[in-house]
């Protein structure tokens, strides 16, 4: 991997952490009603804006512990701090989840070709289930993103379209442009939106 790879991999796993601030239409509504009867799985997207993902919908799944899954998690994350660049190396991702499951994936870095945009993908090898339950949310890290899908930030929830932002938070007063097709931010003095495949994956409150 060239040094701009390198630097164009590092800006897309910032990606999905930046936020920015500016007037809204109208203020939005505190709390969203809470959704927890999911039967169906929900499918996150993982912010890594230009890069893909590839075996997610063929990668067979292994049901673990919540203790086998942290161990898991913090001996990928211990070698992705120490490697998050070269070709081979290794990253956990928060995958989906249900009414009984949370779903996560060791997704192994491959550079398909020698450009930037739609070169750099995550192999999926196995999908892993862990049962589901507040423990479970807290320790593995994920509550805040359950929390996205099931009760909202300020009136917004994940998957939601621009539509229906707009609908919520009114018009934004500034919207930047992400480098993929279908990625882009709404920007509000409360908050910021970010959207992957064209629907909510990130809200930022503004402090």
């Amino acid at each position: 991997m060239n040094l701009g790879q390198r630097a164009f991999l590092a800006a897309c796993l910032l990606a999905a952490s930046a936020a920015a601030c500016g007037p809204a239409a109208k203020p939005p509504p505190e709390t969203a009603e809470p959704v927890t009867d999911h039967e169906e799985k929900i499918i996150l997207p993982q912010g890594l804006v230009g890069v893909g993902f590839s075996g997610e919908d063929t990668a067979p799944t292994q049901t673990l512990t919540l203790a086998k899954a942290l161990a898991l998690k913090v001996k990928v994350d211990e070698a992705f701090e120490k490697d998050h660049t070269g070709e081979g190396h290794e990253q956990w991702f928060f995958h989906a989840f249900d009414a009984t499951s949370l779903y996560f994936f060791v997704g192994r870095f491959h550079l398909k070709c020698t450009g930037m945009l739609g070169c750099m993908e995550y192999v999926v090898d196995t999908i892993y289930s862990v049962p589901r339950s507040d423990k479970s949310e807290a320790e593995l890290g994920v509550e805040d993103t359950v929390g996205l899908w099931e009760e909202g930030i300020m009136g917004i929830r994940g998957g939601m379209s621009a539509e229906e932002v707009k609908a919520v938070l009114g018009k934004p007063e500034s919207e930047d442009v992400l480098q993929y097709v279908g990625s882009f931010r709404y920007n509000y003095p409360q908050v910021s939106v970010t959207f992957l495949n064209n629907e909510v994956a990130f809200v930022h409150p503004i402090p």
